[in-house]
């Protein structure tokens, strides 16, 4: 402790200048001196309890059919306000637009559709193990597959178009679909050509976290890619998702005399 002012130093830079002085008098004498990020942290920028959010799947169908899910891998519920959805479109050089996750707003035209215009009221909290959809607002999916979206915007996206998920306040970006340095070409995915464009991607259940490395996300074949690359218009997987550490482990023993299995991810062997 500053025994001088009664506040922690740690609030302080190397000059002796306070960090969250929010009245300028130069101490971190008061409380409002004090500003909490969304993590409880004094002048933080949020980035110490960010959740483990991840797109868990993603879908270029036809005509306007697509859509893209985020699943909350965390052990604790997280706040939505706190993260938005970039998108690239054709060829750029950075993300060009930003969506914010809403729950419900005021809906001024009663199209069920988050406009442009139509102020957020409220926004979601994600519940761990649980998933977030976005949908295309003009999308021909049957009345049971829409019920699953839980927001619907305008989404830019054909296939060619980077897609990004990001921590807002800190600009930690946690996933990407797609590469913005070479969008404005569809991307292969676990082999599988321009896998980005008419088809449906869904994690593997292995998956823990967001990878924003695309290339080593999409792989280069099904056994090393963090997708499953599924045909046009395949949405049986739409609503739901859950995460296995060992869904995609082999486990072989390397003797008669013992047995191999998977725990939390890692082949373990016990003696028979």
């Amino acid at each position: 402790m500053d025994a001088s002012i009664g506040e922690a130093t740690q609030y302080y830079d190397c000059s002796g200048v306070c960090l969250t002085d929010a009245d300028s008098d130069s101490l971190c004498d008061e409380v409002d001196d004090c500003v909490l990020d969304s993590c409880g942290e004094c002048g933080g920028n949020g980035s110490t309890c960010i959740a483990d959010l991840f797109f868990s799947e993603y879908a270029e169908g036809s005509s306007n059919n697509k859509y893209f899910e985020v699943y909350n891998n965390s052990s604790v519920a997280a706040d939505l306000s706190l993260y938005e959805y970039l998108n690239c479109s054709n060829e750029c050089d950075d993300w060009e637009y930003s969506t914010n996750f809403c729950a419900t707003f005021d809906d001024l035209d009663n199209d069920g559709s988050h406009d442009s215009g139509e102020a957020c009221l409220s926004t979601p909290v994600l519940q761990p193990g649980d998933v977030w959809v976005l949908c295309h607002n003009w999308n021909g999916m049957s009345s049971d597959l829409n019920a699953e979206c839980d927001q619907r915007v305008i989404l830019y996206f054909n296939g060619d178009d980077a897609q990004g998920l990001r921590h807002t306040q800190s600009s930690t970006l946690l996933d990407v679909i797609g590469d913005v340095a070479t969008s404005g070409s569809e991307w292969a995915v676990a082999g599988v050509v321009d896998a980005t464009k008419d088809h449906t991607l869904v994690r593997k259940s292995s998956v823990a976290s967001g990878n924003t490395d695309w290339a080593a996300s999409a792989g280069t074949s099904a056994s090393d890619s963090e997708w499953n690359v599924y045909d046009q218009d395949t949405w049986t997987f739409l609503g739901e998702h859950s995460y296995d550490p060992c869904a995609d482990v082999v486990c072989t023993a390397s003797s008669d005399c013992v047995a191999s299995s998977c725990v939390g991810g890692s082949c373990v062997e016990t003696d028979l």
